[in-house]
């Protein structure tokens, strides 16, 4: 899969979303820039849950007039997790601490259960406002 699949497959699980949809972003824009499709499911009520940089967070609370999504942020972190209840991808800092965006993905419960702690892993840790 290359860059263009992984972003695409990643806007693909929000979209395929029932119960939640979860996910980190390196860059940290914000919930604009969510697919016009997903903001449609979370106006709808689905659950989200963003991870964002840090330096972008108030502006992307500021942002936010959606109770559906829950947005934290974090100061470095080295993964690219996106979720939902049937499938995930997760996306590793290469060695040179670039995000690699051609990620793994898939819809085993181990692997959806796997992302989902990791994803928790840095939610928990993440800045609240």
């Amino acid at each position: 899969m290359d860059t263009i699949a992984s972003v695409n497959k990643s806007i693909q699980i929000f979209l395929d979303a029932e119960e939640y949809a979860w996910g980190i972003s390196e860059r940290g824009k914000g919930p604009d820039y969510l697919d016009p499709l997903v903001e449609k499911q979370i106006m709808a009520g689905l659950p989200f849950r963003l991870l964002i940089p840090d330096v972008v967070l108030p502006n992307a609370l500021a942002q936010n007039p959606n109770r559906n999504i829950e947005i934290r942020g974090f100061k470095d972190c080295p993964v690219i997790i996106v979720l939902n209840e049937k499938e995930s991808m997760v996306a590793f800092n290469s060695v040179g601490g670039r995000i690699d965006y051609v990620g793994f993905h898939g819809d085993d419960p181990v692997f959806i259960n796997w992302a989902k702690d990791l994803f928790t892993y840095y939610w928990e840790r993440g800045s609240r406002i």
